[in-house]
């Protein structure tokens, strides 16, 4: 991923980010296509950090949503079957989703481990 993005499990409610984070959470598992494989849905929501001006922040998010892209599109990580589907503008936070971010739903496959 980019340098200086923060990388965490997702979580419904974080300190509000100093710095462009990114999270990541599991939607759905199911047996993928060869035996012993399984085709996981995951959420990447990408949040921009806070304490900027909201178009420095619509900017510093757009950024960020193309380094993201970048480094899900490159050859090395698409032929170990990871595959994004859409990114979708989005806000972050709980109770009240101020933070500007975008969810981008992916596909990875995962083999299992042939020995026990």
């Amino acid at each position: 991923m980019p340098d200086g993005l923060d990388v965490l499990p997702y979580s419904r409610q974080i300190d509000p980010p100093t710095k462009a984070t990114l999270m990541v959470r599991l939607d759905v598992t199911r047996p993928g296509p060869e035996l012993g494989s399984r085709d996981n849905d995951v959420t990447l929501v990408v949040v921009a950090p806070g304490g900027l001006e909201v178009e420095a922040t619509e900017a510093e998010l757009d950024a960020l949503l193309e380094d993201v892209l970048h480094v899900l599109e490159r050859n090395d990580v698409v032929s170990n079957a990871v595959v994004w589907e859409s990114a979708t503008r989005a806000a972050y936070g709980e109770p009240d989703p101020t933070n500007p971010a975008f969810d981008i739903k992916t596909t990875i496959r995962t083999q299992k481990d042939p020995t026990p």
